[in-house]
């Protein structure tokens, strides 16, 4: 393996927030029904806000997709799933 593919793959497992298979497709199941475009769901993922205020000014595009309400139970649903894999 190149030198380039070892520093990438460690990298990618440094940043990864969630480690099992079943992690992440129960993460996949929580957007499958919502609103969001593939980009929107990437960075609430990856930046993991705490609040939907936070998720709506890290990312403005959610700002009239969802109520505070739905983003806030989404954001307390993979933070539990961040916690108990």
């Amino acid at each position: 393996m190149s030198e380039v593919f070892i520093k990438t793959l460690n990298y990618s497992r440094r940043l990864s927030r969630f480690k099992n298979r079943e992690t992440i497709k129960a993460v996949r199941a929580i957007f499958s029904q919502k609103p969001l475009h593939k980009f929107e769901v990437a960075q609430i993922v990856n930046l993991c806000p705490e609040t939907a205020e936070e998720a709506k000014a890290l990312i403005p595009s959610l700002e009239n997709k969802l109520e505070d309400d739905d983003l806030d139970e989404i954001l307390r649903d993979l933070h539990s799933k961040k916690t108990f894999q």
